[in-house]
């Protein structure tokens, strides 16, 4: 038992040796404090005019009863290491008015080693100002970004720590209780209140004028739309899609698969239910230019067998740009697209991204200044801008001409959509489905009959462009698997925290930043 203590007694001697030996390597390592200085340049930045000047400032920090010590050293550190040396530099200097006071100050730097007009700044309050007091931690971080971070940003070491200083001063003197917003950011609060909110209402005024001008420009023609299940005219499924979506899209070219499909140009076959691949057929099937460039890039895909595998069909669509390109000239050399369509929609585009960057701009500032009134106008130039965005996205390529021989074929859309309300026996009795998907398909609406289909593919419709011999168990239940499976594959793949100590920083707190 007596060894015991003994033992005890020898290790709280180890401790508290340790302990003051520790005190004793910071304030060694710090050095010695000068009585009547209050501003230390270890690193050598300062003139002897600022140092002066800066024990001025820390003048009137200490005229509010709050012993103050400005320390700047070179020294590769982070934010919450610069917070600890603040805090040991008021333990090891006593940076207080008497024992047990936690009144004191520290505005500590470590400034990198090669680039000393850069670093990390911390300030160290004691318990007295930090623990309900008028410099808490988010007082410090406010003085710290406010006040200090511009100047010390700049490179200006003596200003920023003056401007922290004064900050400090009449933040003790006068608090400003947290979440009371400073005077630099009540000043920009107000212009976020009201200027800035008038320009934002104003710019989406402008932004919704711009997109109304430029739909009132899109073209139009006087032919009604009379829904009909008869095809308008022979005119290939890509040319229909193209005219009734208004621009060229992946589906017109999906449609002109098929179309070759059902002339015998190729087959589809299931690979699985969720999987198709394509043999070729013959390539005198194709009656255009686009269908012939499309069974010629599948020759190109395809193995020796002349089967494009699953694989290899659904990287199609990121492939086949230049016949897009193929489809777009003949329809402006028809007189069916414009030339000037991007040249339209472009002011759209410029005048949407311009409005969700202003939005983006005053959001941030209304952040910044905690001005809930700012959501006003970023509210408007969001809906201004996405608005005009999709307004735009929707304006089509056609001409008046491309209009009105589109308003034929959304009367054959209209019908067919009306077909896909009735039974599957109306539905094949009515229509030849070998016709009508081709289109359907083009015209970016392959889903409207899904549910007629599968009915028809159960009654035992296989449409044309269905490989015709494969085995019963390679039909997985009639065609519609098939039909699902090719329409998939053709879509494109497309600041500071706190940090408390002992002794004279005992309960007290501090904030830090980088510059």
């Amino acid at each position: 038992m007596r060894a015991g203590i003994v033992s005890l007694v020898l290790l709280s001697l180890a401790v508290l040796t340790l302990a003051g030996a520790e005190t004793a390597w910071a304030a060694q390592n710090f050095g010695t404090p000068t009585p009547g200085q209050h501003v230390y340049d270890r690193a050598g930045v300062l003139t002897a005019q600022q140092l002066t000047e800066l024990e001025q400032h820390v003048a009137r920090v200490e005229a509010t009863g709050t012993p103050t010590i400005v320390y700047i050293q070179q020294k590769s550190a982070s934010n919450q290491q610069t917070q600890a040396d603040a805090a040991a530099l008021m333990e090891a200097w006593n940076v207080e008015s008497r024992p047990n006071a936690h009144d004191g100050l520290v505005v500590f730097l470590n400034l990198k080693p090669n680039d000393p007009k850069h670093g990390e700044v911390a300030l160290f309050a004691g318990a007295a100002l930090y623990q309900d007091g008028p410099l808490s931690q988010a007082a410090l971080q406010r003085i710290i970004d406010d006040a200090m971070l511009p100047r010390l940003k700049q490179g200006n070491i003596a200003g920023g720590i003056a401007d922290g200083l004064d900050a400090a001063a009449q933040q003790i003197t006068n608090p400003t209780p947290v979440g009371v917003r400073s005077p630099r950011m009540e000043t920009l609060a107000r212009w976020v209140r009201l200027p800035l909110n008038v320009l934002a209402l104003a710019v989406a005024l402008l932004v919704a004028w711009i997109a109304w001008r430029i739909a009132r420009s899109r073209p139009r023609t006087s032919q009604p739309v009379v829904a009909t299940i008869t095809p308008p005219s022979g005119t290939p499924p890509a040319t229909v899609g193209a005219l009734v979506q208004g621009r060229v899209a992946d589906s017109e070219l999906a449609g002109a698969i098929l179309e070759l499909g059902r002339r015998g140009g190729l087959s589809v076959e299931p690979e699985s239910k969720s999987k198709v691949r394509i043999k070729l057929g013959k390539r005198a099937a194709a009656r255009t230019e686009v269908e012939a460039q499309l069974w010629d890039k599948l020759a190109r895909l395809a193995g020796p067998d002349g089967v494009v595998q699953p694989k290899e069909l659904s990287s199609l669509p990121r492939e086949w740009r230049w016949i897009k390109e193929t489809l777009h000239d003949q329809l402006v050399d028809a007189g069916l697209y414009a030339t000037d369509a991007a040249a339209r929609r472009r002011p759209g585009y410029i005048a949407g991204a311009a409005a969700l960057a202003g939005a983006t701009v005053l959001g941030i500032l209304a952040i910044a200044s905690s001005e809930p009134w700012g959501v006003l106008g970023v509210a408007a130039l969001v809906v201004a801008g996405f608005g005009t965005i999709l307004a735009v996205h929707g304006y089509p390529e056609t001409t008046e001409a491309g209009e009105t021989e589109a308003a034929a074929w959304r009367g054959y859309l209209a019908g067919l959509k009306d077909l896909g309300k009735r039974s599957p026996a109306s539905l094949q009795a009515d229509i030849d489905l070998d016709v009508a998907l081709p289109y359907l398909l083009a015209m970016g609406s392959a889903g409207i009959l899904n549910k007629r289909l599968e009915e028809a593919s159960k009654a035992g419709f296989s449409p044309a462009w269905l490989s015709q011999s494969l085995r019963p168990d390679q039909h997985y239940d009639g065609f519609y698997p098939a039909w699902i499976a090719f329409t998939s594959s053709m879509a494109p793949t497309s600041s500071g925290t706190g940090f408390s100590a002992g002794g004279a920083a005992a309960g007290g707190g501090g904030a830090g930043g980088s510059f």
